[in-house]
């Protein structure tokens, strides 16, 4: 929460703003009088940023004589930097502003999060575990076929699944005709429709279901 001091504010208007930065971060208003504002701050980079308090009568307020307001949050290392990609591997960050980490997010590349450990956190080093973020892959009867038409194609055709992922498929025939029908089942290779008996399966063909 951010505490704003000063004269002339006014009162609460849908006019009055309070912005952070060059970018123009909203500060969220939680109450607003003539002489106190408080708000609450959005994410911010690491560095300086100058707040800016617009109000419906007054304009701009002068924030010359006021400091830029500092944000100290910066990573200046990780060890090890070398793990499994199922994760499981305990690394040690260190940097500044993590507090007590309640607010903090330690995400390791795209499909990795960093846990921290139980009594792991201090303001400047944290020791965590990394897990790895399943990823939901979907697949779709989107594509046309050269000789039966719409529907009768995957869309993704091809899929590279990690361990831990998950595929669901959705089919819906655009028109469908008796005796046609859409089953998903896992076979022994890609040169066989038949069901290898041990994988996943949908069972009963239909014209439309998920699995």
């Amino acid at each position: 929460t951010l505490t704003i001091t000063g004269t002339t504010f006014g009162y609460e208007s849908p006019f009055n703003t309070v912005t952070i930065g060059e970018d123009g971060a909203v500060c969220l208003i939680i109450d607003w009088m003539p002489t106190e504002i408080t708000c609450t701050m959005p994410a911010l980079a690491n560095g300086q940023h100058t707040v800016y308090v617009q109000t419906k009568d007054n304009g701009m307020a002068d924030a010359s004589g006021v400091s830029p307001l500092l944000v100290d949050f910066t990573i200046t290392g990780a060890s090890p930097l070398v793990g499994s990609h199922q994760g499981g591997t305990k690394i040690k960050i260190a940097g500044t502003g993590f507090g007590d980490c309640s607010n903090v997010v330690f995400n390791v590349g795209s499909e990795h999060t960093c846990v921290v450990d139980e009594g792991g956190c201090t303001s400047t080093e944290v020791s965590c575990t990394v897990t790895k973020t399943a990823t939901m892959h979907r697949i779709q009867n989107t594509g046309r076929h050269f000789k039966f038409g719409p529907g009768y194609v995957w869309e993704p055709a091809t899929l590279i699944v990690r361990p831990g992922d998950e595929v669901r498929w959705s089919w819906n025939l655009p028109v469908p005709q008796e005796g046609t029908g859409i089953a998903v089942h896992s076979t022994s290779s890609a040169s066989t429709n038949e069901y290898d008996g041990m994988g996943f399966n949908s069972q009963t063909k239909s014209s439309k279901g998920n699995l």
